[in-house]
């Protein structure tokens, strides 16, 4: 059964442990390459050494390590975590850019940016039009206008039968206008499970 609370500071110690126990674990498997192990010590450090369970900071951790570090932060921070609802993605990414040179290397999360776009698939997101619909696909260039599934009408409520739309073509809405983003929203904001939609269309 999953907390609800915040973690009291032992707790917060064994869940820290998670990362000698994965080492443990990979030590005892047979031909483990080195770089799972160099992931597994590293991802939760961080540049300026805030991180654990060493506290490694700048050239110490490894590329793979920070790599791994971003996405693990990006997954967490985009679930509901004990001390904190999930957050929209658009929000977490406004935040990580913050931490560039910081917690991690700028070019890392330019990259990692980049790479999933504002919108990455199966974020929740208002229209123009006051719709809600679930991001399910990106376009490799144009990030910013996605294929999303319309779950919510203008007054939020669900609809009977879901559509999708491919922003890129420039749809129309029925006022007439063209179909576009306004904003990113949190998952617990109409209280959708974004993945329940998203494997209907899948």
């Amino acid at each position: 059964m999953k907390k609800t609370s915040p973690l009291a500071p032992e707790e917060v110690e064994a869940a820290r442990a998670h990362v000698q126990h994965g080492i443990d674990i990979v030590l005892h498997a047979n031909n483990s390459p080195l770089e799972v192990l160099d992931v597994i010590a590293t991802h939760h450090e961080r540049m300026d050494g805030s991180g654990y369970p060493a506290g490694l900071g700048g050239d110490r951790i490894g590329m793979i390590g920070s790599m791994a570090g971003i996405v693990d932060t990006f997954a967490a921070m985009t679930r509901d975590r004990p001390y904190a609802s999930a957050a929209s993605a658009q929000q977490v990414l406004q935040e990580m850019y913050g931490w560039r040179d910081t917690l991690f290397p700028a070019a890392l999360i330019d990259q990692f940016i980049q790479c999933i776009g504002l919108f990455p698939p199966g974020s929740l997101v208002e229209m123009n039009t006051g719709e809600v619909a679930i991001v399910v696909s990106q376009h490799r260039v144009h990030r910013l206008k996605p294929k999303v599934l319309m779950i919510l009408d203008p007054l939020k409520e669900p609809y009977k039968a879901l559509r999708t739309v491919d922003l890129l073509m420039q749809p129309s809405a029925p006022d007439g206008t063209r179909y576009h983003i306004i904003r990113s929203v949190a998952p617990a904001t109409y209280g959708i499970d974004p993945a329940q939609y998203y494997l209907l269309d899948s």
